[in-house]
């Protein structure tokens, strides 16, 4: 497989570790991380009547099984725009519907701090150790962290922007734990939404049933490493669902009907309770609280907060 890295990232190899607006020449130096590792992965457009909302599992055994290792208390919340720019703003930043420009434009990015410059900005952490995995797409066309001030390029992840499928996206990211040894990384895969957009519904529960081996995969493959194994929380969501029967079945999404609102969560790994039982529901903006609950770091600012009950405390 053929490697290769954005601009974006080769930009932010070498910067400094101190916060976009810091002094270089600051006493203060950041602390190291010593903490669990995430791996937050998120499969584009699956509906989670497919996935988790399926009691047989028919298209998702390999999330099924790992549910019952860990916390999965039914579908998380989209209340905001329930389409893939604003979705997966609102994953990455803690606020609804956080997104700047257009998909084919040079600027497009997520308006305020990502999980990745949050975690950045507390920690020692060189880029290559923070990860944004997500398919060859074209420089104009990757969505990038926030350029918020006091956060911004300086404290990017490393953005991997590799391959097609989301076989190839796992795939670039497993080649790289050993490398790279990161302690966040966040895997992105749309085939099951491209399936939804472009296929049959046999085509669209192929790709869920894809995007499922490749979670259990991936899983495996952490477990087998030291670094990793009993030592990384893994999640896994969606930025969206699709329409329900009664507003036009899985092809499309973008309203809010439940098919659409309703998304897969599942956590398992060190400090996380697999016997949670939230208060309400949680919310896609309820992730980036949480990951900073588990790896030390508040978010500055964020609609939601840290989801009752995940945490084994």
């Amino acid at each position: 497989m053929t490697r290769t890295l954005t601009i974006l990232a080769l930009l932010a190899l070498g910067c400094p570790t101190t916060k976009q607006g810091d002094s270089a020449d600051s006493d203060a130096a950041l602390p190291a991380y010593d903490g669990p590792r995430v791996v937050l992965v998120l499969i584009d457009g699956a509906r989670f009547s497919e996935v988790l909302g399926d009691p047989e599992a028919q298209w998702s055994p390999e999330l099924a099984a790992l549910a019952e290792q860990g916390c999965s208390p039914g579908p998380m919340l989209n209340l905001g725009i329930t389409t893939t720019k604003f979705g997966t703003a609102s994953i990455h930043t803690g606020i609804w519907n956080a997104w700047v420009g257009e998909s084919n434009q040079h600027d497009a990015h997520f308006a305020y701090p990502t999980h990745w410059e949050y975690l950045r900005s507390s920690y020692d952490l060189a880029p290559e150790r923070v990860l944004y995995v997500l398919p060859g797409y074209d420089d104009s066309s990757v969505w990038k962290p926030s350029f918020y001030d006091d956060y911004g390029p300086d404290v990017w992840p490393l953005i991997v922007n590799e391959g097609h499928s989301d076989a190839d996206v796992f795939e670039a990211f497993v080649d790289r734990l050993d490398e790279l040894d990161p302690v966040f990384s966040m895997v992105y895969g749309s085939d099951v939404d491209s399936a939804g957009h472009y296929g049959s519904f046999e085509d669209y529960t192929s790709a869920v049933y894809e995007a499922d081996r490749l979670v259990g995969w991936l899983w495996d493959e952490l477990q087998a490493r030291p670094a990793y194994a009993d030592n990384t929380v893994l999640m896994v969501t969606s930025d969206h669902g699709r329409h329900d029967d009664d507003n036009g079945g899985y092809a499309n999404h973008g309203c809010d009907c439940a098919g659409c609102q309703e998304v897969m969560f599942l956590a398992l790994g060190p400090g996380i309770d697999p016997g949670c039982d939230p208060v309400k529901p949680w919310e896609l903006v309820d992730i980036v609280p949480s990951i900073g609950a588990i790896m030390g770091w508040e978010p500055m600012m964020s609609d939601g907060g840290v989801m009752r009950g995940l945490l084994d405390d």
